[in-house]
């Protein structure tokens, strides 16, 4: 208990103490504090002091002086090599069958290899001289302020090169020209003031005199956020801005109609946090101000993010386009040999051909919703600490659940923000399992040979797996846990196993069925006297579609007891028996012969393996002989029956082969005396 209870007030102090003034108002003495601090900066003994310092800590690590300079004069050089591979990889890109989002990550690569030097640089020298124990103050403040401004630098630098007439962004984005060219344009000014100013918060941070951040720090973070409310001044604007063109697409959608509000928000937000900087909240405007930073981050990295699985759909789309055109023909070709007469049913959407629009359809679904999620999650991860507000929904308490810590129990509330967890989880589950086939057709499937069949049952027991880890966590927020519900789960599983008995064996056979697979989609099976193609398999029934193009719903639990006659699970290749009787009397090896060149030249029959034609017996009437022949396909049986009866009675009636009628023996036994009494009333 004490220690929750320290845990409490530490979490209070945390989301208070930020809201209390740690300087000064900015006043008239401010002017006199800021011209100390610019002394203080730009002192000829302090840069004296620090060049000594960094010789000192040079001697004092040699080696690793050494490697850090040989290490950035080859990435300097090798910033020649990424613009010619750059260059090549351009020329790739703007033609269509040498294309490949392997090229756009390969360009990401070059990217930041002529981005990474400078910022590098920075880095470890900043690290270099904040790392020595006897340097002096100005020494290490420079030090922190070099690795302070390490990462905007990177970040900016990246930005400016993604945005170049011939970067990523124009080039295997296919982003608009003028997109491209405001956001350039927009940070080739930004990153002189926000680099600078950064290392000035940094270093002036660093020091052991807190009037240098006071004063100095103080108006970096001014200019900062000055700059700030410009950049989205210019790029957020309504007219002209990167919304400009969504906005013209939309006009009544409610980034249209909410304009002035957003876009005056933007502009607020760094105004906001200059007014507490010149109010005296030094401290907390710098960390609202980090904090912006970082959102701002992540939103440039999700719009990146987002960028670049536009672009891998795009290529993938045309790998899957010719993989629809190779089944398309091979569907044509399956079409002119399925013949008239086949009994083979036919299912109404063809498993084999890839419906590209929906698969788009549910990967960018998914895509919106990962992004939202994340963006969600990290404004909230960011924010939570900094505004109570954020926070106010782990006080809203719903119900307390018992839970069992180190063998003590206690009791957990259960706060509105797990119930919109629980919400959240839920939700991410139902779109996950209504969108998965499609990201596993991109992401697996095409790169697989796997039919039909195997991709239905993954994506089934895929849809089960997310619907149990959305049931879990779920419950996990909710407050639920097994030594709570074994119980109840145990008395429901008694009452629902009598009460529903059925369903609950289909559901299992299901299962099973899945696992097992001794159908798949596609498979042509007979169970007792019902024969169809299995078109799906549900949890509860499969469907199949008899020859007479009707829906059969069968139990799961059939296909598990019952005998099953699966024709195409392991071969497609099915055997055709023919009869065949001849007269007595006739050429029996010429007629063997006749109906064996037959055989092998109709067409549909297999070769391998070999067709046979045998003298099986001898009837009433004829001699019996039985044609045996294999088709591949299980549609192919009655065409080719009706092919080879036709051919077979041709080349028998051409070689004078009788096929005999089949004889009957009539016995009249009343004729005599019905003949005679008609004579007698004759006469």
């Amino acid at each position: 208990q004490m220690v929750a209870q320290a845990n409490k007030f530490a979490v209070y102090l945390d989301e208070r103490l930020l809201w209390v003034p740690s300087s000064e108002p900015i006043s008239i003495g401010y002017i006199a504090d800021l011209y100390h601090s610019t002394k203080w900066l730009l002192s000829p003994f302090n840069w004296i002091a620090l060049i000594k310092d960094t010789v000192t800590l040079a001697f004092h690590k040699p080696f690793l002086t050494f490697v850090a300079i040989l290490f950035f004069v080859g990435l300097h050089w090798s910033r020649n090599w990424a613009k010619l591979q750059l260059a090549a990889i351009s020329a790739k890109v703007e033609k269509i069958h040498t294309d490949s989002f392997y090229y756009t990550l390969s360009a990401l690569a070059y990217t930041l290899i002529l981005v990474l030097p400078l910022p590098l640089l920075f880095s470890y020298l900043g690290w270099f001289l904040s790392s020595g124990l006897q340097a002096q103050d100005f020494t290490q403040a420079i030090g922190e302020g070099l690795q302070g401004a390490a990462p905007p630098l990177f970040f900016l630098q990246f930005l400016y090169r993604l945005f170049a007439s011939d970067g990523i962004a124009r080039k295997h984005f296919q982003w608009q020209k003028t997109t491209a060219s405001l956001l350039r344009k927009q940070i080739a000014w930004l990153r002189f003031i926000a680099v600078p100013a950064v290392f000035l918060i940094s270093s002036t941070g660093a020091s052991k005199f807190s009037a240098h951040s006071d004063s100095l720090g103080r108006l970096a973070l001014i200019l900062i956020m000055v700059a700030m409310a410009v950049f989205a001044g210019r790029v957020l604007r309504p007219t002209g801005g990167l919304l400009h063109g969504y906005i013209n697409k939309d006009p009544d959608g409610w980034v249209a109609r909410l304009r002035y509000v957003w876009y005056s928000a933007a502009i607020l937000i760094p105004v906001v946090i200059i007014g507490f900087a010149v109010a005296g909240y030094y401290l907390s405007a710098l960390e609202l101000q980090q904090q912006l930073i970082v959102t701002l981050r992540l939103i440039f990295l999700t719009i990146i993010i987002h960028a670049m699985v536009f672009r891998w759909l795009t290529v993938v789309n045309r790998q899957l386009a010719i993989t629809n055109a190779r089944q398309k023909r091979k569907a044509a070709a399956f079409t002119e040999k399925h013949l008239a007469g086949s009994e083979d049913p036919v299912l109404p959407v063809d498993e084999q051909q890839i419906d590209i629009p929906t698969i788009n359809a549910q990967t960018i679904k998914l895509l919106n919703v990962f992004i939202g999620f994340t963006l969600v999650v990290g404004f909230w991860m960011i924010w939570k600490n900094m505004l109570p507000a954020f926070s106010f929904l782990e006080h809203i308490v719903l119900w307390q659940h018992q839970v069992n810590v180190d063998n003590q129990e206690s009791y957990q509330p259960v706060t509105l923000t797990n119930l919109l967890l629980a919400g959240l989880y839920v939700f991410i589950a139902v779109v996950s399992m209504r969108n998965f086939p499609g990201v596993m057709e991109l992401l697996v499937f095409r790169r697989l040979s796997i039919e039909a069949g195997g991709r239905y049952a993954v994506n089934q027991l895929a849809k089960y797996i997310i619907f149990s880890i959305g049931f879990i966590g779920m419950a996990n927020e909710l407050g639920g846990s097994w030594s709570q519900v074994q119980w109840l789960v145990a008395a429901l599983s008694v009452g629902l196993g009598f009460g529903l008995q059925e369903i609950f064996a289909n559901m299992v056979s299901g299962i099973i069925l899945l696992f097992e697979r001794p159908i798949r989609v596609g498979d042509t099976v007979t169970i007792g006297t019902i024969t169809g193609k299995v078109s799906r398999i549900q949890m509860r029934a499969t469907t199949l579609i008899d020859m007479d193009q009707k829906d059969l719903i069968v139990p799961n639990k059939t296909f598990i007891t019952s005998q099953l006659i699966n024709w195409t699970l392991s071969d497609s290749v099915t055997r055709v028996v023919i009869p065949v009787g001849i007269a007595y009397g006739s050429d029996i090896e010429l007629a063997h012969k006749v109906m064996i060149d037959t055989v092998r030249s109709t067409p549909l029959v297999l070769t391998e393996p070999e067709p046979s034609v045998l003298l099986v017996g001898f009837g009433e009437n004829a001699m019996n002989f039985s044609i045996r022949i294999f088709v591949s396909e299980l549609s192919n049986r009655l065409p080719v029956a009706h092919d080879l009866h036709i051919r077979l009675e041709k080349a028998l009636r051409e070689h004078k082969i009788e096929i005999p009628f089949p004889q009957r023996d009539i016995h009249v036994r009343s004729v005599t005396q019905e003949s005679a009494g008609a004579h007698h009333d004759t006469h």
